[in-house]
């Protein structure tokens, strides 16, 4: 009883969290205004938290699992191309939904863009080797299918894919942007087939 209360506290401060990041921005929330919306004690909070940047740390590791087990549906596509499409269009409108707590995530330093910084990316840099992976199996599957060119192999392929995937998602977030980003998954796949599938 007591671990599924913990359990349940902890996820009402994530939720109260996730509303006041929205409301006012990272820089702006404070430990106090997220308890009064959690119905919560500041005291409370901090028995779950040690700061907003642990508070914030824990909302995006939540949403990568949400979002890990969103992907395994999608790695169920029987056609490589098909899954790949549909990996690209998940990811995106995963975005697209919770582009709110990525900004936030950005704002609050927790999402690096550089290379010196992977030590400090965490899961944000398992989460990018588990979509390389997804877009490598997809790759090797059409390249044994002979839906793809043989003259680039399927690990570089997956490389320049993901790259292609991530660089308007980076753009939107290191812009500042408030609005809710839209992102184009047809243009994405047009663009990368048409370079790697058979002519």
């Amino acid at each position: 009883m007591r671990k599924h209360a913990r359990a349940a506290y902890r996820e009402a401060i994530l939720e109260a969290a996730a509303s006041v990041f929205g409301r006012v921005g990272f820089r702006n929330a404070t430990m106090a205004e997220i308890a009064a919306t959690a119905g919560v004690s500041v005291g409370t909070v901090y028995n779950y938290f040690a700061n907003r940047s642990v508070v914030v740390r824990s909302l995006i590791d939540r949403e990568h699992e949400r979002f890990r087990s969103q992907m395994v549906e999608v790695e169920r596509t029987a056609h490589p191309l098909e899954r790949i499409r549909r990996l690209i269009d998940s990811s995106y409108r995963f975005v697209e939904e919770r582009g709110a707590l990525l900004a936030m995530a950005a704002q609050a330093g927790l999402v690096q863009p550089c290379v010196e910084c992977r030590e400090s990316l965490g899961e944000e840099l398992n989460l990018h080797q588990y979509m390389l992976s997804l877009y490598q199996s997809a790759l090797e599957e059409a390249a044994t299918r002979g839906l793809i060119r043989p003259t680039h192999p399927p690990d570089q392929l997956a490389v320049v894919l993901n790259g292609m995937v991530s660089a308007p998602v980076q753009e939107w977030l290191y812009a500042g942007r408030a609005q809710a980003p839209m992102f184009n998954t047809e243009l994405i796949v047009d663009l990368f087939m048409k370079g790697a599938c058979q002519a």
